[in-house]
């Protein structure tokens, strides 16, 4: 089902069937619009924006494309932010998820960086925890789900965490596993860049592979993220 608002098609964002509307960052290394197999560049299909791999996340072309990720060589990826503040977000990633090849700490799969200012959004971990995976932001304080959420090891992950300006939501391959409403909370940006496979603020790192990255403006909802995961999920 194609929910309203949303177009059926490929093209620069890869995956037919998506959910298009207000997708404000698009990061899909078996594109090769987005990553052509080598190189330190990894572009945001959207905005346009160059991401940097930084030291040496390996390609493989298993999966339709994906970047390898060994915390023991502190890869990770970095890029500017959307230039604008989410106070409501959807943060997806493809990741598959390996014990043999983790961190430690409160890694992140998607983060912003920690200047100072607030981070609008977090996937992964943000209370040291780890392997807890969370959706979580920071103004001041943390709000985030609930820890109690892993991954088992050899396995592809849809993960996604939503924020509607009132309620928090995590969710695993298509389907809610943690939901938390947080009244009063102001999710917003510091501006300082986003960053891939590591924590916000320090040197810790999260292994295994990263596919797909999409961060959306709004709250795509239940339907929205179930939508996502059927699209993608036959190439996982």
């Amino acid at each position: 089902m194609i929910i309203s608002g949303t177009q059926l098609i490929g093209g620069s964002y890869g995956t037919p069937g998506l959910v298009l509307t207000n997708l404000q960052l698009n990061l899909d290394a078996g594109n090769p619009a987005s990553y052509p197999g080598s190189g330190s560049t990894w572009t945001d299909t959207v905005g346009f924006r160059a991401f940097t791999l930084y030291n040496g996340p390996i390609y493989t072309p298993d999966n339709g494309g994906a970047l390898v990720f060994d915390p023991t060589y502190q890869t990770y990826v970095q890029g500017p932010s959307l230039g604008t503040n989410l106070t409501t977000w959807t943060v997806e990633a493809w990741l598959y998820h390996d014990v043999t090849n983790m961190g430690a700490g409160s890694p992140c799969i998607v983060t912003e960086v920690y200047e100072g200012q607030p981070i609008n959004f977090t996937l992964g971990n943000t209370s040291d925890s780890f392997p807890n995976v969370q959706a979580g932001s920071y103004n001041g304080g943390w709000a985030n789900t609930a820890l109690g959420i892993t991954l088992t090891s050899g396995n592809w992950y849809q993960v996604v965490g939503t924020w509607d300006g009132s309620n928090m939501a995590l969710y695993l391959n298509g389907a809610v596993t943690s939901s938390l409403s947080i009244p009063g909370f102001t999710s917003a940006s510091g501006g300082a860049g986003i960053r891939l496979m590591r924590r916000w603020d320090a040197d810790q790192y999260w292994g295994g592979k990263l596919a797909v990255v999409r961060i959306y403006s709004v709250d795509i909802g239940s339907v929205g993220v179930a939508q996502n995961f059927a699209a993608t999920r036959s190439r996982f």
